[in-house]
């Protein structure tokens, strides 16, 4: 299996925004409806707080980060592979293994999120499960032209306690939205449901 690890310098001013997910946050996506494969990519990893709780669940990751400051954190993780590259220039190829992509889209620029998100759909993800602020169903033009061609999710897991971002974030009503291929017409999307999801005691 080849990775390509090539260097690529940020571009624009909200580029470097930093909101690392809590673990709890993906503790609850693994229980309510878990990636259905050994290898998850995540896209935009940063310093892999996702990848983390994804490796601790026996799961081999293909981190994609394009800040290479990030590495240490990154690199020092079992059980995955990392690639310094712009995800939306990324051409992602691991073989004949089926993979999921569980995601932290940046959110600035305006649309950048939409971007990252709409190409994950566009690979051969048997799941897709991004983490998006509610606000995404509400309807500007960029929106409705990507729910037009992607569809709705499958799933739509929200949070009985509003998640707190640390690093350069805040808090924001976000949830857990899932696609899983082949639902519809052998593509992403489906009906969605909601289920508000609570942080795992203990």
């Amino acid at each position: 299996m080849t990775f390509a690890l090539t260097p690529v310098e940020p571009q624009g001013d909200g580029a470097l925004e930093h909101w690392p997910t809590p673990a709890w946050v993906t503790e609850t996506l693994l229980d309510a409806d878990p990636p259905p494969t050994s290898w998850v990519v995540e896209p935009s990893a940063g310093d892999g707080a996702i990848a983390e709780v994804l490796t601790r669940h026996g799961h081999q990751v293909y981190a994609i980060e394009m800040r290479e400051e990030c590495g240490a954190s990154l690199l020092r993780m079992p059980n995955q592979v990392v690639s310094f590259d712009d995800w939306l220039q990324h051409e992602l190829s691991i073989g004949p293994w089926p993979f999921s992509i569980v995601m932290n889209p940046p959110y600035r620029p305006p649309d950048i999120g939409i971007a990252h998100v709409a190409h994950a759909l566009r690979t051969e993800a048997t799941y897709v499960a991004a983490l998006l602020p509610l606000s995404w169903y509400s309807g500007t033009e960029t929106r409705r032209r990507f729910w037009a061609e992607h569809g709705e999710p499958t799933a739509l897991y929200g949070f009985l306690e509003r998640p707190k971002f640390t690093g350069n974030g805040g808090q924001f009503e976000a949830a857990w939205f899932v696609w899983r291929r082949g639902r519809v017409h052998g593509g992403h999307g489906g009906q969605p449901s909601l289920k508000l999801l609570g942080r795992r005691a203990g």
